[in-house]
């Protein structure tokens, strides 16, 4: 009877045992998340601001300059053979007068100057033609709108005429030369400049009074 108790207790073990729940599957991993593409910075993105087309193009004709206060800006490019457009803009974004078939004004490698309110513009020939005598050569152009007002010829510049003859500009600071290159006045009223022989002088921008 011992005996038989025994193997009925055994049974019942045995039988509890195989009814413990069997201890549970790992998780699935979790599905796979793309990576998120990072979003493009709208500064970052922005291009380049434009640059002046008359200013970037090959075209010697084409250019663009501004006033000494920055504010009005002169822009040429060629129109009909031996002609340009012209255009000057008054710092209140307002076109001051323009002009479709003027004389050029001048290259983009002479040295040019506006005045503050688009009137009077003064073009610099640092390196001008040497095919004509000193003092029939143009070396400076001043103009009122798109008319021009009297041209500078070399010998009222620079009296030696010996200077010019062994040097590529007759500018201080242009061409490779020492010296401060012609510039605005601090009151955008002229524009100064100094010649090889070491005078001084200025050119206004301003209507005399």
């Amino acid at each position: 009877m011992t005996l038989k108790r025994s193997f009925t207790a055994l049974a019942l073990v045995f039988v509890c045992a195989c009814k413990k729940d069997r201890p549970p599957p790992p998780p699935p991993p979790p599905p796979s998340v793309p990576a998120e593409t990072p979003k493009a910075d709208p500064a970052a993105a922005a291009p380049a601001a434009a640059v002046d087309a008359a200013d970037d193009s090959a075209e010697p004709l084409a250019w663009a300059i501004h006033s000494g206060d920055g504010r009005s800006t002169l822009r040429q490019k060629p129109a009909a053979p031996g002609k340009c457009f012209l255009e000057c803009t008054a710092g209140d974004g307002s076109v001051a007068w323009s002009s479709t078939g003027a004389d050029c004004f001048g290259e983009k490698s002479d040295r040019k100057f506006l005045s503050n309110d688009c009137l009077r513009t003064v073009v610099i020939i640092p390196s001008p033609s040497r095919a004509q005598a000193w003092r029939k050569t143009q070396v400076m152009r001043v103009y009122k709108k798109e008319r021009l007002d009297y041209p500078v010829m070399g010998i009222a510049v620079l009296k030696d005429e010996k200077l010019i003859k062994a040097s590529p500009s007759w500018l201080k600071g242009c061409y490779g030369l020492a010296g401060d290159p012609p510039q605005y006045s601090a009151d955008g009223s002229a524009v100064e400049y100094e010649t090889i022989d070491g005078k001084k002088a200025s050119v206004p921008l301003v209507a005399e009074r």
